[in-house]
């Protein structure tokens, strides 16, 4: 609870917010699995997950200044649809995002890179090999 409030606490840097999603990313399983009460898509925990991904999904690409998709909030999404607690109604954040991350993979692979393996663009390989 507390690292969700610190996570959202920083509006105008999406770095402890990409962290903390990494970070429910990585324990995502052990949460479901422990959990005192069964997790349906309508908890309190699950919704307060959704709004906060969607949140920083939303704020990323709205910035211009940021060039990349949040990886930890993309690995989210994916632990999320893993434990079948990913609402449909998301789906449409998630996807720009990923459409996002392809698309500033393949202009840094037009401007110096002759393949994608090449570029520095780790979000879009890191999603894919976690979905």
């Amino acid at each position: 609870e507390q690292l969700l409030r610190w996570a959202q606490s920083a509006r105008d840097d999406f770095g402890p917010g990409d962290a903390f999603a990494d970070y429910v990313a990585a324990t995502w399983s052990a949460l479901v699995a422990n959990s005192a009460e069964p997790l349906i898509i309508s908890s309190r925990l699950v919704v307060r997950i959704h709004r906060f991904v969607l949140e920083i999904l939303g704020a990323v690409r709205k910035s211009p200044g940021i060039r990349w998709a949040s990886p930890g909030s993309l690995r989210l999404v994916t632990a999320l649809c893993a434990s079948k607690l990913w609402p449909e109604s998301g789906w449409l954040a998630a996807l720009d995002a990923i459409g996002d991350a392809h698309a500033l993979s393949l202009e840094s692979c037009s401007e110096d890179v002759n393949s994608v393996e090449e570029a520095n663009v780790p979000i879009a390989f890191a999603f894919a090999e976690d979905a």
